[in-house]
């Protein structure tokens, strides 16, 4: 039974009429007549009986006037009950990251949005790069914070929040401490500080001196890095720049956020620019790509817009 059928038979029943009833409820007689038929189909009953050009209900149609206009009352209470409790209803996304929320003022992004979302909810993991591809895959996570070596696409699923270069981080008694700028290649015979292998700075960097030594035809000697110590966090990093034991390759942002008094940042002359993109969980995407609308709202306002 269609509660818009109940409520137009009830219309009909009160008005007594069917084209000023039709009126009423600007459709047609013809229209009104099919309605009142399908709800009598569907409660298995005749609910009017004619008279000529009259009409008037049977016991059956009395009964669902009587208790058909509890019906329409009950259905109201409930959509407006829906749509106070959908105002209240929290909205939550799970947003991963790779260890970058504090150094790019990631969690000040964070709590922007949940300023302006009032109902919105973040559950924030820090997580690696192989956690992030299998909790997207497990659909634990709905959007990520990640590093990369090239931008993503700008579109509903994803977008480029910033972009850095890679910088050099030594003791402040070095000899490097006082350059403004430091290649790589003289770094060739020194020890090189890096975060873990599978990290895209490592690459950039691991990249770089593949294709030095090529270009100086050295390829044959399979030569890489100096890279005699790796960590995740970058924390560690900066304490064994400061213990002496070598030069790290680190992302700026990164770099000037942990920089003491015991360690002096030099800019490299490559350019070896990283980004830090957002990526929507692919799983999400509707048939157009694009993401739910508290996702995208949550887009926005880190964007900005």
């Amino acid at each position: 039974m269609k509660i818009e059928y109940l409520q137009q038979f009830i219309t009909l029943a009160e008005i007594k009429n069917y084209q000023k009833a039709a009126d009423a409820l600007f459709i047609s007689q013809s229209t009104l007549t099919k309605h009142v038929q399908s709800l009598e189909k569907d409660l298995g009953c005749q609910l009017v009986r004619r008279k000529g050009r009259n009409f008037e209900l049977t016991d059956s149609g009395l009964l669902v006037v009587r208790y058909g206009r509890g019906i329409l009352d009950a259905n109201q209470w409930l959509l407006t009950a829906l749509k106070e409790n959908q105002a209240n209803e929290k909205i939550e996304i799970n947003i991963g990251s790779t260890a970058v929320m504090i150094e790019y003022g990631l969690l000040q992004l964070v709590k922007k949005a949940m300023a302006a979302m009032p109902r919105l909810r973040c559950n924030v993991q820090e997580l690696t790069a192989q956690e992030i591809n299998s909790r997207f895959d497990q659909d634990k996570i709905d959007l990520v914070f990640v590093r990369e070596s090239s931008p993503a696409p700008t579109g509903p699923a994803s977008c480029n929040i910033l972009k850095e270069n890679l910088v050099a981080m030594c003791p402040a008694s070095s000899p490097f401490a006082g350059q403004d700028q430091l290649s790589l290649a003289d770094l060739e015979d020194e020890p090189i500080l890096s975060t873990v292998l599978t990290s895209p700075e490592y690459r950039l960097l691991s990249q770089w001196f593949a294709d030095y030594y090529d270009s100086h035809d050295q390829a044959g000697l399979k030569k890489y890095p100096n890279v005699v110590f790796t960590a995740n966090r970058i924390e560690n990093l900066v304490s064994m720049v400061q213990a002496g034991a070598g030069t790290a390759i680190l992302p700026k942002r990164q770099a000037e956020y942990y920089q003491t008094k015991d360690t002096a940042i030099i800019p490299l002359k490559e350019d070896l620019p990283l980004y830090l993109n957002l990526l929507v969980n692919p799983h999400l995407l509707d048939d157009q790509q694009r993401p739910p609308k508290h996702i995208r709202r949550f887009i926005d306002i880190v964007l900005g817009n």
